[in-house]
């Protein structure tokens, strides 16, 4: 089970639907590149469509299990988002900003 942080820009409307992307490295991706705030500019310029984020923390981002999870593109890897992330991140609470769940 990993920790997640749920991005729902303030562009949506619930209880409408939304398409979410799943991110890996998420702990980084919000604190180094701050893909969230990139998202929301991005969304607010009409050059995204709205949609939420699933940043899904990697606890041993450069410890050696790291290739065995990223570096593999088998059933393991291909079932990944859509059997741990998504249920988590596919009915996000209506809100705006990154979200810690765990």
């Amino acid at each position: 089970m990993r920790d997640v942080a749920i991005f729902i820009p303030a562009q949506y409307v619930s209880p409408a639907p939304v398409p979410f992307m799943v991110i890996q490295d998420g702990d980084e991706q919000l604190t180094s590149f701050k893909t969230d705030v990139v998202m929301e500019n991005l969304i607010a310029q009409g050059r995204l469509p709205v949609m939420a984020a699933v940043f899904v923390h990697n606890p041993d981002n450069f410890g050696p299990e790291r290739s065995l999870e990223y570096d593999c593109l088998d059933a393991d890897y291909e079932t990944f988002g859509p059997g741990r992330a998504a249920p988590r991140g596919a009915a996000p609470p209506p809100g705006a900003g990154a979200d810690r769940r765990s």
